[in-house]
Parts: C-alpha cells; structure tokens; sequence
C-alpha cells in the first residue's frame, strides 16, 4: 500500500529511480540538506564506567544512529571541572561522570550532524569491544580541526593601507519590517557616493551559504554566525556590510556585535520596529496568512519570538517615513560613526 505519510517509529519500504547500493546505516536527505562526513571527530564525551578510564589511543565501538564503527581516541583537549567549570587541559583521562571534550578517529567515514542541529545523528554512545560495557555517551560536535589548518594567516595588506575604510550596518526586525527594501536604498546611496558597500540579505544566502539550514533556534543561531562572520570579511576588506535579516536572538546579536569589537571594526545595529500587526497588513509572500494557519512552524512573531534591541544606535519606525527616507537616516548615522 502506497503512503503519503509516515509517523516516527513506522517502517517502509522506498523504491528509488536508480540502481544503488544501499543498506542499514545510508542516509536519505535532501540534496541541499546533507549531513557532514569525516573521520576525524570534535566530541563532549560524558564517562560512564567505574572499572575502565578514557585515554589517548584507546579503541571502542561507537554506536551512533543504526551504525556500529570502530574508533579511536586521538585526544583528551581537556576535562571540564564541573563544579567551576574550569578547563583541566592537563588532565591524561577521564574517570567515572567526568565529562571531556575528546577527538576521536574512525576507521570510515561517519555521516553526521552537529549536536545542535540534530540529536539523532549528532549523538552516539561508546562500548568497550571486549566486555561490552557501555563507558561513554558524548555529542559530535563537528570534524577535527588540526591545529595547522586554523591557524590564522596574516596579511601583508593593514586595514590602514585599503582607500575604504568598512563596517557592518545590521538591520533586524520581524519579517516584512521594511528590512530588505531600506537595506536596498542604502546600498545604492553608498555606491553613489564611491563608498564600497555589499548587502547580504537573509533570504538571498538561504539560497547559497545557508541553504542546509532550517528555522529552528539553533539554525537561526547558526545562520546570524555565518552571516556575521561574512559581514566582518568584507568589513575587513573596506567594505560597508548590509546585513538584512531577522536574526531573533539578541544574544547572537550581541556576539557578532562583540566580534567586531574586538577586531576594531564599526557596528551599527539597526532596529527595524514594525508591530507585527503592520507586518502582517504588508505580508508581500503571505507568510503571515500561512503561519496563523499553522502552516509555518516556528514563525518569527507568531509562533517564535523576537527579541527587540536593548540598545540599538537607531530605531526605525513606520512614522519616521517611506524606506527612502530611512535610509537616508541610516547613512547620515553610518556616516558619523565610520573610521
């Protein structure tokens, strides 16, 4: 019997349109969708057994999602004291409930997710291959960096060398604030005057950078770290940076704000505040109509919730004028705080 739905729990049999070689443990996604593959993994392993101590190039089974790989400990990078939280990088094991951050090395490549996008795949349980004795449960939280390949380089071009000088203009606020349409104005005003300026629009990257990630929390998170990690490149390289995008949570906010801080770079942080209420009267792609029908989960402003600036250096609101208007507000603003 053909179904067009199936619960978590029920089994199925999928006919697909090529001849593959697949079994227990293959993944179907999404082409756009796919989880990461290595060998090499950055875990948090939590330890379980009293007769047996985690270290360095010690091998166990991992069971992670339906399958069973061999592994390897390459490195303990630390052991968290849990009453401080302090980090001991010295410590050689881990012991019973000691938690670690551990890299670990399987014999084939694993197919996984971060943690804190996916429990199901970015979790695993570790077993001794000799008694069997479950000694570990840890979370993956992303391929081994060696330590040569993050490394930053240094440049023999300085910030003070570029003719332009670049920051991050942020613009936040619920979806169908007017955003993207003052984003789009600036940019235009910026290029006129012969200062370099690129806008990244939050529907525009989901096509491209972003497009492996959904709308929950922590791919929300995600989505404003790789964005802002963007805007301080070009920022860095002379460039005005107009970010457009919702962007919900302050504290991701605040954390691309303190990244660009540290490296001296100008950030300034524009709240967008449309009530929803207007948001939802403009509603150019009926996302509104389609979230209070339950069709949209975890819609920002209806079903998800926007944290507003604390302390923005400028507030936009429906009464200070059409998107024109704004954005010359916004650049007379950049044009006083820019280096």
């Amino acid at each position: 019997m053909k179904a067009d739905r199936l619960e978590a729990g029920e089994a199925a049999c999928v006919r697909l349109a090529d001849h593959l070689d697949v079994g227990r443990g293959d993944v179907l996604c999404r082409p756009a969708n796919r989880p990461q593959s290595a060998t090499d993994l950055d875990t948090v392993l939590c330890w379980f057994s009293g007769t047996a101590t985690l270290t360095a190039g010690a091998e166990y089974r991992m069971l992670h999602a339906h399958t069973a790989e061999l592994v390897r400990v390459e490195a303990l990078d630390y052991r968290l004291d849990t009453s401080t939280l302090h980090r001991e990088q010295d410590a050689a094991e881990l012991g019973l409930n000691d938690i670690g951050r551990v890299q670990l090395t399987a014999r084939r490549p694993v197919l996984f997710d971060p943690y804190r996008r996916n429990r199901t795949t970015g979790s695993f349980v570790l077993v001794h291959p000799h008694t069997n004795e479950t000694v570990a449960a840890g979370m993956i939280t992303g391929p081994t960096l060696k330590a040569s390949a993050v490394v930053w380089h240094g440049a023999a071009v300085r910030r003070e060398d570029r003719a332009t000088r670049g920051g991050t203009v942020w613009l936040t606020g619920l979806s169908a604030s007017g955003k993207s349409t003052v984003a789009c104005e600036l940019e235009r005003l910026l290029v006129a005057r012969g200062i370099p300026a690129y806008r990244l629009d939050g529907d525009n990257l989901r096509h491209g950078l972003n497009a492996d990630l959904g709308f929950t929390p922590e791919d929300r998170a995600e989505n404003v770290r790789r964005v802002g990690a963007v805007a301080q490149l070009l920022a860095d390289a002379g460039t005005v940076a107009i970010a457009s995008l919702i962007s919900p949570y302050r504290a991701d906010r605040d954390r691309i704000r303190a990244e660009h801080e540290k490296a001296g770079l100008p950030f300034l942080e524009v709240f967008v505040d449309t009530p929803v209420e207007v948001c939802e009267q403009r509603d150019p792609k009926g996302m509104y109509a389609k979230a209070r029908a339950g069709e949209i989960a975890e819609f920002t402003g209806i079903s998800a919730p926007y944290e507003a600036p604390q302390r923005p250096e400028l507030v936009l609101r429906p009464a200070d004028g059409e998107p024109a208007e704004q954005a010359l507000v916004v650049l007379d603003r950049w044009l006083k705080v820019r280096p």
